[in-house]
């Protein structure tokens, strides 16, 4: 039987836990059987066991030091050195903030981060007791606020079916009016296609008939011309004569001009032809009395037959001014238009009213579809707030908020609203400032139960930052969540 010193021997030594360093990593902190330990991200460099925190860097990836700052904290290699926390929430602090002097309650309420000094006693009671307020008011502040959302949510819900409903209402009357638009506009074809039948029969007719007077007018017109031709040359050889008396007539004398008047005169008298007569005048043969049995008999459009009726002598009597030499010929003659019957105004006038309201009803349309477009968040939910406005005075101005609107320090416009991303408000184009850009703004939102401006800083010149609170920003929120916005009111520690 072997002794006890020997069996002793073969019991592995227990090694305090390595400072730093959690709980379940602790593993990795073991021994080998020679008493050496290798760099965590680089086996092949082994160290002896009791150079794991003894101040001094040798791994590459600063392993062998947990509880001390000896290796650099860097971007691509942070340190944290592990802080128990005891009753309360373990945590983890970056390694140059060890022993610096400084009590880092907010992230080692045990105090362990001064460990060198003992500086820094363990708070963590009364640290998790103000925590546990500031949760309780949180989450209270968080669900009222998730309330209001959530009504917002069902109003912008609302609005927007209602603009559903608007478009599709529209879209019916649109599609009926559309119809009747059509329905309208064929009976006007057909009733003026019909018209113009009837109205072309009659006007055949009619022109029959007047094409016969106008032979008859127009042979009459020439016996007219031919007499008044004939009367012109006796006036002219009478005018010779008298002008001959006149120039020549001596009344002390009966002389040879005298003789001669005479002598031509008789000469005139017995060569005057007969009487050839005036053209008769008898109009009767002219009459238009057979025009209304003509039109009956075609069933024409009175109207429209008068009409042509009158286009039809005004051609005549242009043509008669020709004939007798009063005008020059003319193809641009005017023409008497034929007035629509009182069905096709009827039709237009309806058809002219329907056009002007599918005109408005598309113009309406096109309001509600660009109002389903627009871009209102996620779940439309910025449609609830559209238009309504947010004051505060922060500092020496007053600011005024408009969702979706515009953003205003006191009459000065800040910016008009250009969009939306994420939780943040975007404005631009503002006011310009002296000797510097347009201003412009983002707003920022955190959740809370009412719109609240916070806080305003200007990082550039004319470029500002707001902090909004809103419900539009809430969200369902975990413990952890509500513990990174915790932060220790030192004034309240007891020390």
């Amino acid at each position: 039987m072997l002794p006890n010193k020997v069996l002793l021997g073969f019991i592995p030594v227990a090694f305090a836990d390595i400072l730093g360093v959690s709980p379940e990593k602790q593993a990795l902190y073991t021994p080998n059987e020679q008493s050496k330990w290798h760099c965590l991200l680089d086996p092949t460099i082994e160290l002896l066991f009791e150079q794991i925190n003894d101040d001094f860097c040798d791994c590459p990836d600063g392993s062998d030091e947990p509880g001390t700052n000896a290796c650099e904290f860097t971007k691509d290699l942070p340190k944290y050195f592990y802080c128990a926390n005891e009753g309360y929430r373990e945590a983890y602090i970056e390694n140059f903030k060890l022993n610096d002097g400084v009590c880092d309650y907010d992230i080692c309420c045990d105090g362990s981060d001064e460990y060198k000094s003992g500086a820094c006693p363990n708070v963590c009671d009364q640290v998790k007791t103000q925590f546990d307020d500031f949760l309780k008011v949180k989450k209270a502040t968080v669900e009222e606020a998730l309330e209001t959302k959530k009504e917002l949510e069902h109003k912008a819900h609302k609005l927007k079916q209602q603009l559903v409903d608007n478009a599709k209402a529209l879209e019916i009357e649109i599609s009926r009016d559309e119809t009747r638009l059509a329905a309208f506009k064929e009976e006007l074809e057909q009733n003026t296609s019909a018209g113009d039948e009837r109205d072309d029969a009659g006007t055949s007719a009619i022109d029959t008939f007047v094409l016969e007077h106008s032979r008859k007018l127009k042979g009459r017109f020439l016996q007219f011309e031919e007499y008044a031709r004939r009367n012109n040359e006796k006036i002219r050889n009478l005018e010779a004569m008298l002008h001959n008396l006149l120039e020549n007539y001596n009344p002390n004398f009966n002389d040879q001009a005298v003789k001669l008047a005479v002598s031509s005169f008789a000469d005139y008298v017995s060569n005057k032809p007969e009487d050839e007569g005036v053209p008769s005048m008898n109009l009767s043969e002219f009459s238009l009395d057979q025009i209304p049995q003509i039109c009956h008999s075609s069933e024409t459009n009175l109207q429209n037959v008068v009409h042509e009726s009158l286009n039809s002598f005004q051609r005549l009597y242009m043509g008669f001014r020709t004939v007798l030499g009063l005008m020059e010929p003319s193809s641009n003659e005017n023409k008497v238009s034929a007035p629509p019957s009182e069905k096709a105004e009827q039709l237009s006038t309806e058809i002219k009213k329907l056009e002007a309201t599918l005109q408005q009803k598309n113009s309406e349309k096109s309001i509600y579809i660009d109002g389903l477009n627009t871009d209102y968040g996620e779940g439309d939910i910025y449609r609830a707030v559209k238009g309504q406005w947010v004051h505060k005075k922060i500092g020496e101005y007053n600011y005024k908020l408009g969702f979706l609107d515009s953003l205003y320090q006191d009459n000065t416009l800040i910016g008009r609203f250009y969009g939306l991303h994420g939780n943040s408000m975007h404005f631009a184009k503002g006011s310009k400032c002296w000797n510097g850009p347009q201003r412009s703004a983002q707003v920022d939102m955190i959740c809370a139960p009412r719109h609240e401006l916070i806080s305003v800083s200007e990082p550039e010149k004319c470029q500002y930052k707001f902090l909004m609170g809103s419900p539009l920003a809430c969200k369902n929120i975990t413990d952890e969540e509500i513990a990174a916005e915790f932060k220790v009111d030192h004034a309240l520690l007891n020390i």
